[in-house]
């Protein structure tokens, strides 16, 4: 995660390897949950292929245990960068008592982590990329906008404390989505286009930033 910190606030940017497996197990056994997040296929896009495809009688069995998997995993407010999530297990123990999606996510194990790591790989090199001169996420600095605009409308010192997280995953197409106050959801796509991230995320901010208390403090400097 590319967090930067300051004493009243701070913002930053990770994506979870851990949700990649669940949505890679989820587009290659070709599964259609529904309920919960409505999440468009992987990008780059996973063939529908397990080794031993489920029925159609088990289709909808299996998806709709892979949509219990995935809210015990993520939540519809988790905030998953507050918490460690264990890299998956190849047997997978926290799938005991869903056993035909428990078989299908252990056929697809090793392509799946190999997939995972890809895209970890890729997430670095774009961070680094993404990064400002002065090191610092540019969620740090869409959010100073939204604090700056909010000190020089009232003269404030500081203003929090609060956090912005927002949670990548290479998903198709350019989408975005509040999960709570504090964290957004969002396609790499629509990070990866700086003008239509800005535009998406600054409100957000901007709203975060309203609804925090004022603070009359001396500034910290950001901590990298």
């Amino acid at each position: 995660m590319k967090l930067a910190v300051r004493s009243d606030w701070s913002a930053g940017y990770s994506e979870s390897s851990r949700l990649q497996f669940l949505l890679y197990v989820r587009d290659a056994a070709g599964l259609t949950p529904h309920g919960g997040l409505q999440l468009p296929p992987l990008q780059p896009a996973v063939t529908a292929d397990p080794p031993k495809p489920p029925s159609a009688s088990q289709l909808q069995r299996v998806s709709d245990q892979w949509q219990s998997w995935w809210t015990d995993t993520f939540g519809t407010v988790e905030v998953v960068e507050r918490r460690k999530l264990p890299e998956p297990r190849q047997d997978l123990p926290e799938l005991a008592d869903r056993h035909e999606l428990q078989q299908i996510a252990r056929d697809l194990f090793d392509q799946a982590q190999a997939w995972v790591e890809q895209r970890a790989v890729e997430c670095a090199e774009r961070i680094a990329h993404d990064t400002t001169r002065d090191r610092l996420p540019v969620e740090y600095r869409i959010v100073e906008e939204a604090v700056a605009a909010r000190r020089g409308l009232q003269r404030l010192a500081q203003v929090g404390p609060f956090q912005l997280t927002v949670s990548g995953l290479p998903l198709a197409g350019m989408h975005g989505q509040r999960i709570s106050a504090g964290h957004a959801l969002v396609t790499r796509a629509l990070r990866q286009d700086p003008d239509a991230y800005r535009a998406w995320l600054l409100p957000l901010a901007r709203e975060l930033v309203r609804s925090r208390p004022a603070q009359v403090t001396s500034s910290t400097a950001p901590q990298r």
